[in-house]
């Protein structure tokens, strides 16, 4: 279906999924892509609603990236990072009303804040090769968190899921909330997770490839070589190929995404150990796990340790 230039200029989402990090959200990109009926912007991550100088644009800032949406019934945004801010709620109330639904894919804390850690690492934002290390220089300056410190190096902040969501509670009727277990939904169960997914945004279930993976937990061979890829800087500047030789975002996405596959080593990443696990869930996570199992109404035994 092909709308008028003036009507697709006016699209904007009526689903988002707002998080979180490092639970499957690239996967989701990937596969609601292939629905007829679903528009995603080509970018993931557009943070329109946690970026200050992106939200002070107003609607023909964010409308930018849905100009080419030519008539699909479910027009969405995915960045997890909108579930750590407190004030995205309103703003999403606020610019795309109150029957906005909204989707939350959540992982057992302690594995998602590993699992982000293993990332990040690789893309070379942090530094340290302790985890324990890296969570230890978070909490000491939780108070001092600057906007891209919360994006790239909260691991465990970005695991408190009940303490960011109540703000979402306030902000929207239950009812315009859809939650997604990572181990129990998406990862043993897919087929079934991606057909309700598809009925609560309001399209009719397709028979989509659910086994795609994205993302996946993996160490570079050379971190700095990501560093240069990832990072702005006078370095990076340097190696950038002038923008008329690539012209598009889809090729930049294309080259950078070719040079991370082969940037990756052989052999088994980490595991999270049993030990570590238990640290983090009573020092961190216990009674975030059940204030969140209250809200969200489902069981989350499997997260706790005795």
């Amino acid at each position: 279906m092909n709308l008028p230039e003036t009507q697709r200029k006016a699209s904007l989402p009526n689903f988002i999924i707002a998080g979180a990090a490092k639970c499957g959200t690239t996967s989701m990109d990937d596969i609601l892509k292939d629905h007829p009926d679903i528009y995603l912007p080509l970018e993931k991550e557009l943070h329109f609603f946690d970026n200050d100088d992106f939200y002070a644009q107003g609607k023909q800032f964010y409308q930018k990236f849905y100009a080419k949406h030519s008539g699909e019934k479910a027009i969405g945004d995915i960045t997890p990072a909108y579930m750590i801010f407190p004030e995205v709620p309103a703003r999403m109330k606020e610019t795309l009303g109150e029957d906005l639904k909204i989707i939350f894919s959540l992982r057992n804390p302690m594995e998602r804040a590993f699992s982000d850690y293993i990332n990040l690492f690789k893309l070379g934002f942090i530094v340290e090769t302790d985890f324990m290390e890296a969570v230890e220089k978070e909490t000491s300056h939780k108070d001092q968190l600057s906007y891209i410190d919360r994006i790239y190096y909260s691991l465990i902040e970005r695991s408190m899921y009940a303490k960011y969501l109540v703000h979402y509670f306030e902000a929207f009727p239950c009812n315009n909330f859809h939650f997604i277990l990572f181990e129990e939904d998406f990862l043993n169960n897919k087929s079934a997770t991606f057909e309700q997914l598809q009925q609560f945004i309001g399209v009719k279930p397709e028979n989509l490839d659910v086994n795609l993976k994205s993302n996946k937990a993996e160490l570079p061979r050379f971190r700095h070589l990501n560093r240069l890829l990832f990072h702005p800087g006078p370095v990076q500047s340097v190696l950038k190929i002038p923008a008329k030789l690539i012209p598009t975002r889809k090729i930049k996405k294309a080259i950078k995404d070719g040079i991370k596959k082969v940037n990756v080593k052989e052999g088994a990443v980490p595991k999270l150990s049993p030990e570590l696990k238990a640290e983090l869930y009573h020092r961190f996570f216990s009674e975030d796990i059940d204030q969140l199992e209250s809200m969200i109404g489902r069981d989350l035994s499997g997260w706790k340790v005795n």
